[in-house]
């Protein structure tokens, strides 16, 4: 790689001839690309800048060219860019023949149409006219003839690169006509306007490569330090951009403020999972909208602090007469307010995200339960599916950051919700999520109490897992051994059974890596050895139904252990010291299997009921009240509608 720089259009075009290889896509640009570089020149301001995108440039082998005027010219490929770079061409060719049709008011308006065409259209190398820019062999006929000459020639049936160029020039004959909706002098003045945004106000991350060799590299590097802006830095610039506006004296308080709390975010999240998008789109549904369908990444945010609003219309194209000073002042009052409350809450989401995600949470804003809130929260951690809840959980500590009670109870209410709801009843990933982001919301605008948050949790729980559904899923023929929770359940057992002592090992030593198969024990073996009179209890059609079942699985350090002994090898007793056993083992469900004289069907059964009051218990959810339950009646056709589409 050469070179790499931020560059204006006329500082990229200099010295240059442009080329898009015939192996590169077609033009594809249709009106919404058109129109979202319309408001970027409309909205940019005069003398501003504007970023618009990264071309990759990579010298061609033939020699350089000498134009009609002298100019010595390279001839380059457009690796990558070339949509925006021959969209800008086609504009510029617009704006050429708008100078032309003012001519007769200002006889610079001739000089200027013809630099244009020859600094952008067609130039004259080796006495042949040839554009500055050329497309693929398939679209250079009618981007030389039509696009920029004025020939109607017939083609017959245009391709859909053809039509979208014509379209591209149509639209912006459309917008030019908007824009110069009059005679005389300001015409001119607009149009003198637009073209210096162009061609001086949009810059360009421009990379040069040598050689094909190196094409590879330049887009490892784009994937890596130059790659696409993530929405939370699209929407970082944009509100560093809109704030430029506020001039009296807060601009610069509020640009510190947007840059001090991003390096916090980013500092916040970078030890965990969490991306900066996800913390943006969180930070949407709690404080603006939790209808999931209204966010659009940085789109949503630039909605909320529209350009077209806050941005003064004397440095519009258009150039209209602005409001009055007061109502300018009410407005950079509105915008510094709405930013400065957006950035602080976006501060605040993401500290509290990194907070939750953390294995050992500090959470210093809690005035009580500090620990119980940490148990709830690795508890909660341990059924998996947290991103249904973290709308709601970082809702709870940002509107009531010192209530550790309340949230103690939230914490292991969305834990039971995802026991009950999403391991137990089997219901799907998003059963719910759209009411729980509206609780987030509700929470944050307090429209809702925290009694009627958590009234709200356990009626939406009951409501795709009543007591009924919870036995139903946890009948002896459900196959518990292929779903991830089945971990998860017998380690909230294991703590029952040891009322929570320190002996019990980490989650991770059966969930961790290279762990996951050979700490469930099967005490019915997958493949038994039917030879033994053991498992000759057995039928075929009893083992396929039962071996899967919760209560012939245990969790243990190593089942390789067992393997495909008998029962009464693996049970062992108390005072055995040759291999390990049921009877001797350190984990105490495994201990309690060794009560049994033997291993049967009903045993099993026994087995499975018992784990079925313990799960009652454990994610025990109280009736909810007659109100709360109407207040959930329409999730009825919601979970009917959800079952018909699985």
């Amino acid at each position: 790689m050469s070179n790499q720089n931020e560059q204006s259009l006329n500082k990229v075009l200099a010295g240059k001839l442009f080329f898009i290889p015939d192996y590169q896509r077609p033009y594809a640009w249709e009106g919404q690309q058109l129109a979202e570089l319309w408001e970027d020149l409309d909205l940019m301001g005069p003398a501003q800048h504007h970023y618009a995108g990264t071309l990759v440039l990579m010298r061609r082998p033939e020699d350089a060219s000498t134009t009609s005027r002298g100019e010595l010219l390279e001839p380059f490929d457009v690796v990558d860019g070339q949509q925006r770079l021959t969209t800008c061409f086609i504009l510029l060719d617009r704006i050429r023949r708008r100078f032309e049709m003012l001519s007769d008011l200002d006889e610079d308006a001739v000089d200027k149409a013809a630099d244009l065409r020859h600094t952008f259209g067609l130039l004259k190398v080796r006495k042949q006219s040839r554009p500055r820019l050329s497309l693929g062999s398939g679209l250079n006929d009618l981007w030389a003839s039509q696009i920029l000459m004025d020939d109607k020639i017939s083609t017959g049936e245009y391709t859909d690169a053809e039509y979208r160029l014509l379209h591209a020039a149509q639209f912006f004959d459309a917008r030019l006509d908007e824009l110069l909706d009059g005679d005389g002098q300001p015409n001119l003045a607009r149009l003198e306007d637009l073209l210096g945004r162009v061609r001086s106000g949009l810059r360009f991350l421009v990379y040069e490569v040598a050689s094909s060799s190196e094409i590879g590299v330049i887009f490892e590097t784009l994937n890596a330090r130059g790659r696409p802006l993530s929405e939370l830095e699209k929407i970082k610039n944009y509100l560093l951009f809109l704030i430029r506006h506020v001039k009296d004296g807060r601009q610069e308080a509020l640009a510190s403020l947007i840059n001090t709390t991003w390096g916090r975010v980013f500092s916040n999240l970078s030890g965990s999972r969490i991306a900066g998008d996800d913390l943006a789109r969180i930070h949407w549904l709690i404080t603006q909208n939790p209808d999931s369908r209204s966010w659009h990444g940085s789109s949503s945010v630039k909605t909320l602090f529209s350009r077209s609003k806050f941005v003064p219309s004397s440095a519009r194209l258009a150039n209209s007469v602005d409001a009055t000073s007061v109502a300018m002042a009410e407005l950079h009052d509105e915008l510094a307010e709405g930013v400065e409350k957006y950035v602080k809450t976006l501060g605040l989401a993401a500290g509290y995200l990194g907070e939750i995600q953390d294995a050992h949470p500090t959470l210093p804003d809690l005035t009580s339960h500090s620990s119980e809130v940490s148990n709830a929260l690795a508890a909660f951690r341990r059924a998996g599916y947290p991103a249904n809840f973290r709308p709601l959980i970082v809702a709870a500590l940002m509107a009531r950051p010192h209530d550790g009670e309340f949230l103690e109870n939230l914490v292991r209410a969305c834990e039971a919700y995802a026991a009950r709801v999403f391991i137990i009843a089997q219901r799907r990933a998003d059963a719910g999520r759209t009411q729980l982001h509206r609780m987030a919301f509700n929470l944050w605008t307090g429209v809702s109490t925290p009694t009627e948050i958590l009234n709200q949790v356990a009626a939406l729980t009951r409501t795709y897992a009543n007591d009924d559904q919870v036995r139903a899923g946890l009948a002896v023929e459900e196959r518990w051994y292929p779903r991830a929770g089945h971990k998860y359940f017998l380690y909230e057992y294991e703590l029952k059974l040891t009322k929570g002592r320190s002996a019990v090992p980490a989650f991770e030593t059966f969930t961790g890596k290279g762990n996951e198969a050979k700490t469930t024990e099967h005490i019915l073996p997958q493949h038994p050895d039917w030879e033994s009179s053991d498992w000759r209890q057995f039928t075929e059609e009893e083992h396929a139904a039962l071996r899967h079942s919760l209560g012939n699985l245990v969790l243990t350090y190593d089942n390789s252990s067992y393997g495909r002994k008998a029962f009464a090898a693996k049970r062992g007793s108390p005072t055995e010291t040759q291999s390990p056993c049921y009877a001797r083992a350190p984990l105490a469900q495994e201990r309690e299997v060794a009560v049994f004289a033997d291993w049967t069907p009903s045993t099993i059964s026994q087995r499975q009921k018992k784990l079925v009051e313990f799960a009652l218990e454990r994610w025990h959810v109280p009736p909810a009240a007659p109100d709360v339950i109407v207040a959930v009646e329409d999730l009825e056709d919601e979970i009917d509608s959800e079952e018909d589409e699985s």
